[in-house]
């Protein structure tokens, strides 16, 4: 698992998550980037909660990665702009944002649940 100073909202999301649903790890580390992980998911034939990033940083590894797609696990991103912004790289940032985020709701992959 990333460390906790790593993204401290979605840590303790997990760790609250997992507690209610009684999932509890036999063996638990902490990673600060994605490639100290890799020995830990070889070694101890285990898994890593990783961003999107991180993931396909270790893949060519030989590590398969998947979203997790947990309904109580879920970050709302707000973009905030004032109505009156005539900055036509304001409303080209913001078009752009609105494209991007779409395109992540999709889902690209299979969803892994923890309770499965």
């Amino acid at each position: 698992m990333f460390s906790r100073h790593v993204n401290l909202h979605l840590y303790d999301m997990i760790q609250r998550y997992a507690s209610v649903a009684g999932v509890d790890a036999s063996d638990f580390h902490h990673v600060s980037s994605p490639e100290e992980a890799v020995p830990l998911i070889f070694g101890d034939k285990g898994l890593a909660f990783l961003n999107r990033t991180g993931a396909w940083r270790i893949a060519p590894h030989g590590i398969t990665m998947r979203p997790l797609a947990e309904e109580g696990l879920r970050l709302v991103t707000n973009l905030t702009v004032r109505p009156d912004t005539k900055s036509r790289l304001i409303g080209e940032f913001v078009k752009a944002t609105a494209r991007k985020l779409d395109a992540l709701r999709r889902p690209v992959q299979q969803r892994l649940s923890l309770s499965a």
